[in-house]
């Protein structure tokens, strides 16, 4: 009887590991895929009458808001596309979702409106409306989403009124399991 040596095992779809082994012959966790990254400030899209897409992402880390946060960029299994600013899930699972908004000094005092869209696979695109507000000046506001997704699910990001109000938004998600 011959052995056969492997270091993963792939689901039926061949992207992402569904168990890894390590040196030691352990069974190990596989990759979570995780995506940051920071709007890069210069493009949005209003898909709805004034309501916007963030649609370019730096490939950069990226100093966002009054408090100096730092979003660093790392986009696992090419999850956000940067210039379309799409986000496609790899594997299904539990999500936490992160978004940080940041108005800065040449914001007006008046309430603006993070959104997030996700768009199932093979469905038609669901609002998670108003989930971060920003009321000030130098006003930085993080909110967070648990959301169960399935594989290439996809999550847009943007925001309600005009582009000059919003100084920076940054994301993170991650696959919790």
């Amino acid at each position: 009887m011959s052995k056969i040596y492997v270091d993963e095992i792939r689901h039926s779809g061949g992207a992402v590991a569904a168990l890894s082994i390590n040196s030691s012959g352990y069974v190990t966790t596989p990759n979570r895929p995780f995506v940051s990254a920071a709007w890069d400030g210069s493009s949005s899209t209003e898909i709805e009458t004034s309501i916007y897409k963030f649609t370019a992402y730096s490939t950069s880390n990226q100093n966002i808001g009054s408090g100096g946060r730092t979003i660093i960029y790392k986009n696992d299994y090419n999850m956000l596309n940067t210039s379309t600013g799409s986000v496609t899930i790899p594997v299904s699972g539990i999500y936490l979702i992160l978004g940080h908004y940041s108005a800065g000094a040449e914001a007006t005092e008046g309430r603006r409106l993070g959104r997030l869209w996700v768009t199932p696979s093979g469905g038609s695109r669901t609002s998670y409306g108003e989930w971060l507000e920003s009321y000030g000046t130098y006003d930085d506001v993080t909110g967070s989403k648990l959301l169960s997704l399935g594989a290439n699910d996809v999550l847009e990001f943007g925001h309600n009124t005009a582009t000059v109000d919003w100084f920076a938004f940054g994301l993170e998600i991650a696959l919790l399991g």
